[in-house]
């Protein structure tokens, strides 16, 4: 007799004669996978690669708190509360993703993470409270990858701020002489670095135009009384800026020069420089020229 016994703990058999060979078939407590339950191997893969998808987004959520602390205009610098609840909200995000994806709790050093986060990111942030924040940040990175990150997220924020007072922004809104259509009006940012070392710079904001002419591109906002510009996030907004040297660029190129009324204008221009430095950027005031 021939005996087919599948893997796992062998329940109710029956046996079937085929061919005058006698093959006794085993159910078994543990089912095949299937497309609602993958099985233990496929769920511990899932599971991990969730767990490493949320550190890296949430390290890109924390980045922009920092980097909203260092562009804020006052003294001393303040992280807004939305700005603070708002990452908090993406991280309870991905802590309920991961949730789905690990089962029994699997995710001890994130849980931790959310646990320390929640209660500061409840209003604005200060320097001391975005710090603890960046250090939890660190403490849960470090755990979950079991490896030391130099410089840590705190060491990175004092070395952006301590080199951001020497990398300054400005912008300028131009205006060309009369056309026969009205004129032309565009916007530049200068940045300069008076530092020892190149550093990478990105440009993006937003503007807002009083009577453009027809499809001129733009959204209109009515509270914001205009049509709304904004760039960032192309190659051409990014740039090396060697030490010692100024870099000047258009707001977005590819429409920089905007055909306006006679009368029309451009005004509540919202620039901002980000500055990166190995593993954190920040973000810089812009300052008109």
């Amino acid at each position: 007799m021939v005996s087919l016994i599948a893997g796992g703990r062998v329940g109710r058999a029956r046996t079937v004669l085929c061919a005058g060979i006698v093959v006794l078939f085993a159910s078994v407590s543990t089912p095949p996978p299937t497309a609602a339950d993958p099985g233990p191997v496929a769920r511990a893969v899932s599971c991990a690669d969730r767990k490493a998808g949320a550190l890296d987004w949430i390290g890109y959520f924390v980045w922009n708190v920092s980097g909203a602390l260092t562009s804020s205009l006052k003294e001393p610098q303040i992280v807004p509360a939305s700005e603070a609840a708002g990452a908090m909200r993406r991280i309870d995000r991905w802590v309920e993703r991961v949730a789905a994806a690990c089962p029994g709790g699997r995710f001890a050093a994130l849980s931790r993470f959310a646990e320390q986060a929640h209660p500061l990111t409840t209003g604005a942030m200060d320097q001391e409270t975005t710090e603890d924040f960046l250090a939890a940040f660190d403490a849960y990175q470090e755990r979950q990858t079991d490896s030391h990150e130099t410089p840590t997220y705190v060491q990175a924020l004092h070395r952006c701020q301590k080199r951001l007072p020497d990398v300054r922004t400005t912008y300028q809104i131009h205006y060309s002489a009369p056309k026969p259509f009205g004129r032309y009006g565009w916007v530049t940012m200068t940045t300069e670095n008076d530092t020892d070392r190149s550093v990478w710079v990105n440009l993006d904001g937003s503007m807002v135009v009083v009577r453009p002419l027809p499809r001129q591109g733009g959204e209109y906002v009515a509270a914001r009384g205009g049509w709304v510009y904004g760039w960032g996030g192309s190659s051409s907004d990014s740039q090396f800026v060697d030490p010692g040297a100024s870099y000047t660029s258009y707001a977005s190129p590819s429409w920089y020069r905007i055909k306006l009324q006679a009368d029309g204008f451009i005004k509540a221009v919202r620039p901002e420089m980000w500055v990166t430095l190995r593993r954190l950027g920040c973000s810089s005031p812009v300052w008109p020229s």
